[in-house]
């Protein structure tokens, strides 16, 4: 089987779907929708594509003649798929210029809803516009909850179309472990102290400024804690400037982006995951990572979160930008080190049995062998 994936490869979350498949043996390539011109770790056996738009000579062009340079872009995206011939074009984030040279041409095309594609970026009307053609050209689109579902209905998705399947999560990769003492030594970290992280990027969208001001009320209550965060984005500087106000150092310590092997010794060395979004789709796969290594987590009250911390026996849930509410919970579990293990061992349960990867990644691959099955007798069947 021959997967052409449109994927933003600066996502680890796509790369590990598509490592998935490549690692199973299927024939993959790959057309990078980011703009981020940074290393990928994917099999060597997979083959990308990338049409880059950041150069000087592309800036000139779109800005001089914008209808010819997405009539090009559109071309070469399209000729790059009558090329490769796949089975299966699956589209992941569906707010991506790459995936809107898709048409009805395509007999085999899937789509996966993210969350802040369909939920945020789709607000706008040119992006709706895309949106509903792409959805219009598509066999099925996946998505992880019933918000999602419901936002796609409004978009023009048929109730056949749909699927919901979710990423899953490595639930042996991702499990409790010993810490490592080299690492408590070099983040400075003493015994006493309760180890809170966030793993999300450093994004508007993501809000962690709530998180800093919930560890300076902490602060000012004398609670100890040491507050590691992961990750990047555009806003880490004004994050970093906003923490040495707050007078968080060094109490909190930003480590930028992690190798998954560095993440998880990361989450097994912590206490308490906190994620601070404004938005999501099903469970964060950040949030159900750090669930499936045991811990418990303090998340916002959004989409289906509360349900899958089973209305606080995994976790907490909070008002988004709600900083002292963030606050109050923290200040709870620290001090509770038998609940936080109690929610922690829960937690890890809930992943296990609805969002363990092996498992979905099963139903995408019986998706693509149906939807091919399908093709062959009819194109259009599963979209009549």
């Amino acid at each position: 089987m021959k997967i052409l994936y449109i994927a933003p490869l600066n996502s680890v979350h796509a790369q590990r779907w598509i490592t998935y498949f490549a690692e199973k043996g299927y024939d993959v390539q790959v057309i990078d929708s980011s703009n981020d011109v940074q290393t990928r770790t994917l099999p060597a056996q997979v083959k990308i594509h990338r049409v880059d738009r950041t150069t000087k000579l592309s800036r000139v062009l779109a800005r001089t003649f914008p209808y010819l340079f997405e009539r090009y872009f559109r071309w070469a995206i399209k000729r790059i798929i009558r090329f490769a011939q796949p089975h299966i074009v699956h589209v992941h984030y569906l707010a991506c210029d790459a995936a809107f040279a898709i048409d009805d041409e395509h007999e085999s095309v899937v789509l996966t809803a993210w969350g802040s594609d369909v939920l945020v970026e789709s607000k706008s009307k040119n992006i709706e516009k895309k949106i509903r053609k792409l959805i219009n050209a598509a066999v099925v689109v996946t998505h992880d909850a019933e918000h999602l579902r419901t936002r796609l209905v409004e978009l023009g998705a048929k109730p056949n179309q749909l699927r919901r399947i979710g990423y899953g999560v490595d639930t042996s990769a991702f499990s409790p472990g010993k810490d490592v003492p080299s690492l408590h030594k070099f983040l400075g970290l003493t015994s006493p102290n309760v180890v809170i992280i966030s793993t999300r990027a450093l994004k508007k969208i993501y809000d962690v400024e709530t998180l800093l001001f919930a560890l300076s009320i902490l602060q000012s209550r004398g609670v100890r804690f040491r507050a590691i965060i992961v990750g990047e984005g555009d806003q880490r500087t004004r994050l970093e400037s906003l923490a040495k106000r707050l007078k968080l150092s060094p109490d909190t310590i930003f480590l930028g982006s992690v190798s998954d092997e560095e993440l998880i010794s990361l989450l097994r060395l912590s206490d308490i995951y906190v994620s601070t979004s404004l938005s999501d789709g099903g469970i964060a796969q950040s949030t159900a990572e750090a669930m499936s290594v045991g811990l418990p987590v303090v998340i916002t009250n959004f989409g289906e979160n509360s349900e899958w911390i089973e209305n606080g026996a995994a976790g907490r849930v909070f008002d988004a930008r709600a900083h002292l509410q963030l606050a109050d919970h923290l200040d709870e579990l620290i001090s509770a080190p038998i609940l936080r293990r109690k929610l922690g061992i829960h937690a890890r349960e809930i992943i296990i049995q609805r969002n363990d990867r092996n498992e979905q990644m099963k139903i995408v691959e019986e998706l693509y062998a149906e939807i091919i099955r399908d093709c062959i007798f009819d194109p259009h069947l599963v979209r009549s």
